[in-house]
């Protein structure tokens, strides 16, 4: 039995390896930090831009984002965990659901973090985009009580169809035999 480096195969440099995962992690860890300090302040300044410091403005962006970033995420989750899906693009569909998701994870985060980054977002929020907090949430409230009652319609439809197929079936199937 020949190896690896009887057959032409270049041995496996596992320094090298090791020092680009090291790298790879501290690199993660200074990403993390940064992002927690400067995202909570980055999207408290665009909802507060966006509702222009009006009550309304803040009530319309929040309802919005909080629905539209739940009802989304929530229909690419459940086609991305259907069976049938490859291992591979169920990976990128659920990469693509929290992107999709994105919005509402940093209105979470702004609101229940507890770095210097997501107190002071919070403030912004209250200052400059007041409702918007509330109102998203209350938008996401809604998309899932929407998406269930979709996913319920559907579902009740599909099963219709099919027992009317059925029936349609038989009823064939009689009147050949008459």
């Amino acid at each position: 039995m020949s190896t690896g480096a009887e057959s032409g195969a270049r041995p496996v440099d596992w320094q090298r390896r090791s020092l680009v995962a090291v790298l790879v992690v501290v690199l993660l860890v200074i990403a993390y930090f940064v992002a927690r300090s400067l995202l909570p302040r980055w999207w408290a300044s665009l909802a507060a831009n966006l509702s222009n410091g009006a009550f309304g403005w803040g009530l319309f962006w929040g309802l919005f984002i909080g629905f539209v970033f739940t009802i989304l995420p929530l229909f690419v989750a459940r086609v991305t965990f259907r069976r049938g899906l490859e291992w591979r693009r169920r990976g990128w569909r659920a990469l693509g659901t929290l992107v999709l998701a994105g919005p509402n994870l940093m209105t979470l985060g702004v609101v229940t973090g507890s770095s210097d980054g997501a107190h002071a977002g919070h403030a912004r929020l209250g200052r400059d985009a007041p409702g918007f907090t509330g109102s998203t949430l209350a938008g996401v409230l809604v998309a899932a009580v929407a998406s269930v009652a979709i996913w319920s319609f559907l579902a009740k439809h599909s099963r219709q169809r099919k027992e009317l197929s059925k029936l349609r079936v038989e009823d064939k199937l009689r009147n050949i035999d008459q």
